[in-house]
């Protein structure tokens, strides 16, 4: 069983590296770790730990089991760290009469806000999600958005190279490349024509997108604005 486990994982490995252009393949690798290598890793510990003690070297089983606790605390930090990288970042928190604005909009309305490209990870995915969360409303970025996961495959990430995830997005034709600043009637044109109707604004999202929009709410920095 160990063997097999590893022989799968080997193959695993090499099918993802093969393709690591697409991100999807990343499953072959770590679906196989999390499916088949962690309960028989546990499994392999187990037995050695029962060995240990029955040939009368507790000492040595538990350092091995110190060993792995070490490992398992070791990669759980690294994951948590790879985490935040998905999160909302530090952006101050939404006030709550603001998203009791927001939840006044009609309830098929959907909110742009103007972001950096090496703000978000993915276009169905975005960094302010959590107001639509829960406001019920959908949220949607507006900006080129860079590769930010060559990190997690041992490379830089850089402004110049397109995120995957936004390969095929509608905003990139608003957004080909980093430097992009697209004006506010072409913006204002994208918007109407995928039916949004609001921008959402802070002060780390600052209005970059409709000049013309007019506030309809507001809460200290916060503004909500509607798309003439």
């Amino acid at each position: 069983m160990y063997v097999g486990t590893t022989v799968l994982l080997i193959a695993g490995a090499v099918a993802w590296g093969a393709r690591l252009g697409d991100f999807n393949m990343f499953h072959m690798f770590f679906g196989g770790i999390v499916v088949f290598a962690t309960p028989v890793a546990a499994i392999a510990v187990w037995s050695v730990w029962m060995r240990l003690r029955a040939s009368g070297r507790p000492l040595l089983g538990f350092a091995m089991i110190l060993l792995c606790v070490v490992q398992i605390g070791f990669g759980a930090v690294l994951g948590v760290l790879r985490l935040q990288r998905f999160g909302p970042g530090n952006y101050e928190p939404v006030p709550l009469e603001f998203l009791t604005a927001i939840r006044g909009l009609p309830a098929d309305a959907k909110i742009a806000y103007s972001c950096q490209p090496s703000e978000e990870i993915a276009i169905w995915d975005a960094r302010l999600l959590g107001i639509g969360a829960h406001t019920a409303r959908r949220i949607i970025p507006m900006c080129f958005e860079s590769d930010s996961l060559g990190p997690l495959t041992g490379g830089d990430p850089s402004l110049d190279v397109v995120s995957p995830y936004f390969q095929s997005a509608p905003q990139r034709m608003l957004y080909p490349d980093a430097s992009s600043t697209p004006s506010s009637e072409s913006i204002a044109a994208f918007l109407e024509v995928h039916g949004i109707d609001y921008i959402y604004a802070d002060g780390a999202h600052p209005n970059a997108l409709v000049s013309e929009a007019t506030e309809i709410a507001s809460t200290g920095e916060f503004r909500l604005l509607r798309v003439p």
